[in-house]
């Protein structure tokens, strides 16, 4: 597998993980010349010249990099306070093309100091050597304390009992219903869809069409967040299906539970004209500066804490709700957690300096300005559950609720892979090019080979 070969091909290259960082790091300390008594005065040396500032270089979205972007002002304020480090921000593309990037850069012994990544990486990256392991330094940290994260954070970013990543902030994600839509239906617009019947039933009559035209889509997995591959998670995990086997080297989904959250999917679109229908009544693009919910195109979804934030930022003259999602008649109430971290590559300089700039980054200040302008949720409790945040922010308080049953993606080697595997379980199921029971045989075939490539670092 090519991307296995080049993380194997980084240890070659890896002659730079040993001890030649340090030194590299550190000033010399220039000898002086010893005197003796009767000697006469020595001429009086030059004072040194000041310390040039530490640059470390941070990959992250370009938000951090442009003055319009919301973490453009909080580098600019660790540049103010830390005249010792010049913080050099690199903008990067979000997703693989990113992980690729850095692995290519730890190879030829370039990495930045601190990388800007989606937490399931934690595990991936760690395992062939590329990340360093920060255990020391966040149970030494003056400004944080490690059990002050959510504990699924923790968990995520922890390999083989040690610390790879520190959380920056994470989201989950919420039912949002449209109240107009629902007062015409007959619905209580304060009141969120509690079960799967009922939100079949309120789909079928929010569902409209004019002639042959979809006019409005009661609710589909095609639209929101997590996407639809990724959204057959919650459903699946709703029946009480956990993906993996506990010691991660089998799948586990090839069962009753797994085919009955597909199956539960492709009825949805069902209800409205198949994915074929859906798919032409939403077309690719969301109307500019709004999106199908806000203008009345879908009358249900699921998304992030986000969603709502940046409808007040825009100014959105529709009321809707937010709420927990609907589960299945004796179902488990859970929903799905999603979040992004920052890592320090092992091959990287300067590693005191760019901890300490993670440090600011997870300050209090820093929390609550990249928290509330994003609508996201701090990665520290006692900051997301400050009266602050609380007051600033009141669409994350249900959100906050939800995380406490929340889940992820296997957060694995291997999992960029597996996701891959569920984008063409849906696809295939979605299209009808095969039955969910074949799409969800082929995908443990599939994920079944993943693990077993990776198999030495699991």
């Amino acid at each position: 597998m090519a991307t296995l070969v080049t993380r194997r091909t980084f240890f070659a290259t890896a002659g730079v993980l040993g001890g030649g960082i340090a030194l590299a790091a550190c000033g010399a300390v220039p000898a002086t010349t010893p005197t003796t008594e009767g000697d006469a005065p020595a001429a009086e040396e030059a004072a040194p010249a000041p310390a040039e500032p530490a640059n470390i270089s941070f990959w992250a979205y370009s938000g951090f990099a442009t003055p319009d972007g919301l973490g453009y002002n909080i580098v600019e304020r660790f540049r103010e306070q830390n005249e010792d480090i010049n913080v050099e921000v690199l903008p990067i593309p979000i997703g693989l093309a990113a992980k690729e990037k850095l692995i290519t850069a730890a190879a030829a012994g370039s990495p930045p100091e601190v990388f800007y990544m989606d937490r399931y990486l934690a595990g991936q990256l760690s395992a062939p050597g590329i990340l360093a392991d920060l255990t020391p330094r966040v149970n030494t940290s003056s400004v944080f304390v490690w059990e002050d994260f959510w504990p699924k954070l923790r968990e995520d970013v922890t390999w083989k009992g040690k610390v790879y990543a520190v959380p920056l902030h994470t989201d989950g994600r919420a039912f949002h219903w449209n109240h107009e839509h629902f007062i015409e239906i007959g619905l209580d617009p304060e009141e969120p869809i509690g079960t799967w019947d009922e939100l079949e039933s309120a789909i079928t009559r929010l569902y409209k069409t004019t002639g042959d035209a979809v006019e409005r889509i009661g609710f589909t997995p095609t639209f929101g967040n997590p996407p639809h591959f990724l959204q057959w998670y919650i459903y699946f995990w709703q029946l009480g299906g956990e993906y993996l086997t506990p010691d991660n080297r089998n799948p586990n989904f090839n069962n009753e539970m797994g085919i009955e959250a597909l199956k539960f999917m492709l009825g949805l679109l069902d209800l409205q004209g198949g994915l074929e229908g859906i798919s032409a009544a939403l077309g690719n693009a969301n109307p500019a500066r709004n999106d199908h919910f806000t203008v009345g195109r879908v009358s249900m979804m699921i998304h992030t804490g986000g969603t709502t934030r940046r409808y007040q930022n825009w100014g959105v003259p529709v009321e809707w709700g937010v709420g927990g999602l609907p589960i299945p008649e004796g179902g488990l109430p859970t929903n799905y957690q999603g979040g992004w971290t920052l890592a320090m590559p092992q091959v990287g300089g300067h590693q005191d300096q760019a901890f300490r700039f993670i440090e600011h980054l997870l300050g209090k200040e820093s929390q609550l300005e990249w928290a509330e302008g994003l609508g996201l949720i701090p990665a520290l409790e006692s900051i997301a559950q400050s009266d602050e945040f609380r007051e600033a922010s009141p669409h994350a308080i249900p959100i906050m609720e939800e995380l406490k049953v929340a889940k992820w993606v296997p957060v694995i080697p291997g999992n960029d892979e597996i996701i891959g595997a569920d984008r063409t379980m849906w696809v295939n199921a979605s299209t009808r090019a095969v039955t969910p029971e074949e799409a969800l045989a082929q995908k443990e075939v599939e994920v079944q080979a993943i693990l077993d490539s990776w198999a030495e670092f699991l």
